[in-house]
């Protein structure tokens, strides 16, 4: 899931990042800890373009 920065999550599976398990939810600059927008900022990512880019580079269209 992928938040828009506004805590609205998105159940679409072409939105899916997969992330470790320490910068998803338990390491100090986890997105669950600093939150989305930071994570972003901090790792230099575009979640939704990323998402997008695996979807597509996997056999999705691209939203």
């Amino acid at each position: 899931m992928v938040s828009d920065g506004f805590k609205r999550l998105t159940r679409r599976h072409s939105l899916v990042l997969p992330v470790c398990h320490k910068c998803h939810r338990t390491g100090p600059q986890a997105i669950h800890t600093i939150g989305h927008g930071p994570w972003n900022e901090l790792h230099g990512i575009d979640q939704v373009a990323a998402a997008d880019a695996l979807f597509a580079e996997h056999g999705g269209a691209p939203r």
